[in-house]
């Protein structure tokens, strides 16, 4: 690894439902949905704090409840 390598900014999100993230009166179907003006505010509020060229991970915590429904793992990505 790169010793100069630019650190990864992380952005938190703790959630009760994946629901949380989305626009409830946006018709697309989930994986098409806009992010809640909240949510988006947040990311990028948080995301301007980091350096410009920093990699941004967004790690979303889930009750382990609603890591078993379907739109839980529409979200994910490793």
């Amino acid at each position: 690894m790169d010793a100069m390598a630019m650190p990864t900014g992380r952005i938190e999100l703790k959630l009760r439902k994946v629901s949380q993230l989305f626009n409830t009166l946006d018709p697309s179907p989930f994986r098409e949905s806009e992010l809640a003006l909240d949510a988006e505010d947040y990311i990028v509020g948080r995301a301007q704090e980091l350096p410009i060229d920093a990699p941004v991970a967004i790690v979303i915590h889930l009750p382990s409840d609603e890591l078993s429904q379907a739109s839980a793992s529409d979200i994910v990505s490793r």
